[in-house]
């Protein structure tokens, strides 16, 4: 996340060269369309956090730790001896539902996060390659002499 956000500060770098500069209307356009991109990426970028936070709990919930803890705290005084396997079997039994549980309840976010960061690479795509094409028509040709 932080390139991303790296990303918002060059795109505002160059709206504010272009806002000191002289205000020409190929200016004014190409920064519109700068401020057009940068309140995307702000917008996505909120949006894309949003969707991880949904997703965290379901990255974070570690299965084994769970069965640990169940063992120790609900199945310790049954789990001994012959009665371990069982118990192992329940406690897993039960971290496996809460897994499906979290997968079903983060499906939709998983999708809308899918959509959201195709949308965004095809934007940045575009916003690369017009940076590249606005660079290249703004590099200075040494060879061409305008003093005459």
């Amino acid at each position: 996340m932080e390139t991303i956000y790296d990303y918002e500060s060059i795109v505002e770098d160059l709206i504010g060269d272009l806002e000191t500069s002289e205000k020409e209307a190929d200016y004014e356009e190409l920064e519109d369309l700068l401020k057009d991109y940068n309140n995307f990426i702000s917008s996505s970028n909120k949006s894309i956090n949003g969707l991880c936070y949904k997703l965290e709990k379901l990255a974070r919930f570690d299965s084994h730790e769970y069965v640990n803890d169940l063992l120790e705290d609900d199945y310790a005084s049954e789990a001994y001896d012959e009665y371990l396997e069982n118990c192992v079997e329940m406690a897993t039994s039960d971290a496996r539902e809460i897994v499906e549980e979290l997968i079903k309840s983060s499906e939709k976010s998983i999708i809308a996060l899918l959509q959201l960061l195709s949308k965004y690479e095809d934007t940045m795509f575009r916003m690369f390659r017009f940076i590249d094409d606005v660079m290249r028509l703004a590099h200075v040709n040494d060879e061409i002499d305008n003093t005459i």
